[in-house]
């Protein structure tokens, strides 16, 4: 089950886990959020065992569905040892 979410251009399908993770960038633009601020609001890490590259996996695939080249982030950054930037402003 997944979510569409319209872009400029067309519609794109999102993972449950994908879609909470937008929504919480798109909460906080422009703050760097951390791996454990992920864990933490994206998945059940309580519950259930989360690999150490949830993260990451979860964050490319994100980065491949809303930009067609997704070796050049312009959107969703990384910030080398902190976390990850919605990098945009959000009206």
């Amino acid at each position: 089950m997944g979510v569409s979410v319209p872009t400029l251009y067309r519609y794109i399908s999102l993972t449950k886990n994908e879609w909470k993770m937008l929504t919480l960038f798109l909460a906080h633009p422009k703050q760097i959020l951390s791996k454990n601020q992920m864990l933490e609001n994206v998945f059940d890490i309580d519950g259930e065992y989360v690999d150490e590259n949830t993260v990451a996996v979860n964050i490319r695939r994100l980065r491949e569905k809303i930009k067609d080249n997704s070796t050049k982030p312009e959107y969703l950054k990384n910030v080398r040892g902190l976390g990850y930037v919605w990098d945009k402003e959000v009206r």
